[in-house]
This record gives C-alpha cells, structure tokens and sequence, in this order.
C-alpha cells in the first residue's frame, strides 16, 4: 500500500504542478470557495488553502458526488439504502467513529485491528491515524442524514479492521489476521483498498508493483496464507472486494504465472478498476484481460484535481494524519482519486445486492454466497468500450482489459 499511495500521490502532485502553473490561489477558489460551511459560523464560506479539504460539510447532502450519480446510487437508494444486519468490513487504517457522517454506524464487536498480526479489540487501537479508512468508510456507508455525503449503502453497518498503519505499511500477518477475523465473524462484504506491501516480507527494491512470486520461498509463503485464508472466509459467506491499483500497468502482463498482486490477484476476490467522470480508464487506474472484474469511478486527471476527484468523509481531528492541512479547523471531507475509492463503491453495491437478495431466513438478513454476489454485479454492469484511440486495452466491451465486465449499476444489481 506504500508504493501504491506513492504513486498516486506523484502523478496527482505532478499533474498540479503543469496544469496549474503556480496558481494555488485559482484551484483554491474554484475548487472549494463557497463549497462547504463553518460548522462555528453558519454560513460562511469556506477558502480552504488547501484545495483538497473541506472542512465543513457540503451545505447540501451528497452534493458534489458526481460518482454515485454515475453508478445510479440514488436511484437504488429509492429501493433499499441497505440492511443494518449487513455488515461491511473496511480492511483498512482504521475508522473515524466519530465523525459526524459515520457517528453510530460502526459495530464495536465486529471491529478490531490487526496491525502486528495480532488482534486487539481496544477501540482505540482501531481508530484511523492515516485519513485512507475513513474516507473509504463514507463512500460505501455514510449516514443519509442530511449532512455531507451519503453512502453507497447507507443504511449498513460498518466494520473498522485495521490493517495499516499511520505511514501505510501493510503486511502479509495483518492481512492474515483480519481475513481470519471477517471468517469467524461471518462478516457479509469487506472492501480491501491496498495492496500488501511485498518489502515487508524481503527487500526487494526492484518490484515497485508490490507482486508476491511463487520463485521466491518468503514470498510465496505469504501469497499461500493469503489464500488460504480467502478461501476459507469465502466459504463463511465473504465476498471480497479489493482495489486494481495506481501503477497504470498491465498486472497479468507484468506478474506473468509465478507473481500475483495481493489481495487482488486471489482467485475469488472481485477486482476493481478505477473510473473518470466521462467513464474512461484512469490515468492511473492498474489493468488487464483476466485481472480487472468490472469499474467504478475513482478519479482521473486531469482535470485539475479536486475537480474529477471524489469527495467523502475525513478524521475530524487527525493530527498525526500524514496528508492533513495542518492549519485551521480540522478537516470533515477531502477530495481524493485512486482505485481505493472506486472499490469502496463497489463494496458499496455489494451491500445493497446481499441486503436486497440475502435469504437464507428472510430478505436482508445477510446470507448470500460470493459468487452469487459476483455474478449480480458482474451481470448487471453496464458495459463498457475500449478506446477508439489506439491503446493497450484489449477486448470487447463487457469483458476487456480496462473495465471488466462494465462499470458497476447500483440500481441494475437490485432490480434485475
């Protein structure tokens, strides 16, 4: 997750820096200016001096989020906003329970961190330190409470499972560990937005794509645990949702048969490609036949972000965060691009098929198999084309190396 958050991070500073030309003062203005207000002062417009935070919440709820709009998550909402029995897992740096879009919707017993490879079931060992959890936690379930940002499926219940730590380390025990722990909880969906840091396990400068290979004996250890414990929660009934990533590369291409990415290279685990606003690939957006399952929006650039980027909530008070402003209020919401956010949607729609559809008792009561979850999402996309251009997609539209199957329709998944 290390590499990954780097690599975005550079492609989204460098972009700044040749579309803006200097000119902070004009993205701060278009970007933020009247976008959110003071929750001291009602009213007043916020000038942020950074343009990817909030530090209010927008005056309207939902505004801005242009990447439910596209995936019909409104209209699904008309349906079912989701089960308070379903329960989501966000594998991830943490959660900010107390944030006021997220404030009552995560489930103490079903939380836990396993940062070390160790659970611990301390609340406070589970808060988020990094930003990452809870801005993911909001895509797929903030409240529709009138305030900030609604959710993909706001009426679930979420589970804080932190794996990473404040500087992004993931490694393979963490991981390990809280694939165990979504097993003996029966957890319904949980959403993995990183990658397990493969230099955790051995040093190895020369794999900036975080690929674990069977070649090396520490490597493929770890890559088998993984599994195995995939496998085994599957068979508990959970459905594993898991980001493409941000390196822009061809990930069948470059692993070949003895490398795979973790988690999202795990046979079972629903991989997510990432989406811009006219529902093209990401710029940087990872791909390929065979890897990518089906898309959802993410964020691109350009445009000169945080226009195209995606908005959700943010630590109330995080000053250890390593991307916060550091100045002013605390910061309620940011604007930010990556697959972690596309697959946080998708994880999102996947608690709304198990709420609409799980029946083992009653509808809504969380029983439903993974691969009757993936079928739904993966039947219902909608599909979408390679490029005209030349480029390196390959395929035809519903099963190409971009976008899978098509970009993910909460509303199709619900009513077809």
């Amino acid at each position: 997750m290390v590499t990954e958050r780097k690599s975005i991070l550079r492609l989204v500073k460098s972009t700044v820096r040749v579309l803006l030309a200097g000119s902070l003062a004009a993205l701060t203005l278009a970007g933020v200016a009247g976008a959110g207000t003071d929750r001291s002062l009602p009213n007043q417009p916020v000038v942020d001096a950074d343009p990817f935070f909030l530090h209010a919440a927008p005056p309207v709820s939902g505004a801005g989020q242009w990447n439910t709009r596209l995936i019909r998550a409104p209209e699904a909402h008309a349906i079912t906003g989701g089960s308070p029995e379903v329960i989501v897992g966000v594998i991830d740096t943490g959660i900010d329970y107390m944030h006021p879009d997220l404030v009552g919707r995560v489930s103490f017993d079903d939380s836990v961190s396993c940062v070390g490879g160790q659970r611990d079931r301390d609340p406070g060992s589970w808060t988020d330190d990094n930003g990452h959890g809870t801005h993911n936690a909001g895509l797929i379930a903030a409240g529709a409470n009138g305030l900030g940002i609604v959710g993909v499926a706001p009426n679930v219940t979420l589970a804080a499972i932190k794996v990473t730590d404040a500087s992004g380390l993931t490694t393979p025990e963490a991981v390990e560990c809280a694939f165990k722990w979504v097993a003996a909880r029966k957890i319904d969906v949980v959403n993995n937005s990183y990658s397990i840091d493969v230099g955790s396990v051995v040093a190895n400068p020369d794999n900036p794509l975080d690929l674990f290979c069977r070649s090396n004996p520490e490597q493929a250890r770890a890559w088998q645990d993984i599994a195995d414990a995939v496998q085994h929660a599957m068979k508990k009934g959970v459905t594993f949702i898991a980001s493409a990533g941000n390196s822009n590369a061809n990930i069948p291409a470059a692993a070949g048969e003895d490398c795979a990415r973790l988690p999202s290279g795990i046979p079972g685990v629903i991989t997510v490609g990432s989406t811009g606003t006219a529902n093209e690939k990401s710029v940087f957006s990872n791909y390929g036949a065979g890897f990518v399952d089906i898309a959802a929006p993410g964020g691109n650039v350009p445009p000169a972000p945080p226009a195209g980027f995606v908005l959700s909530t943010w630590p109330v008070a995080c000053a250890t965060c390593p991307e916060d402003p550091g100045d002013g209020p605390p910061a309620y919401y940011r604007f930010m691009a990556g697959s972690s956010s596309s697959a946080a949607e998708v994880s999102g729609v996947a608690a709304l098929v198990v709420s609409r559809y799980g029946s083992s008792k009653s509808p809504g009561d969380g029983k439903m198999s993974p691969d009757q979850v993936a079928e739904i999402l993966r039947s219902s996309a909608h599909p979408l084309s390679c490029p005209a251009a030349p480029t390196a997609c390959t395929g035809p539209a519903g099963a190409n190396s971009f976008f899978g199957s098509g970009l993910v329709d909460a509303f199709a998944a619900i009513t077809g």
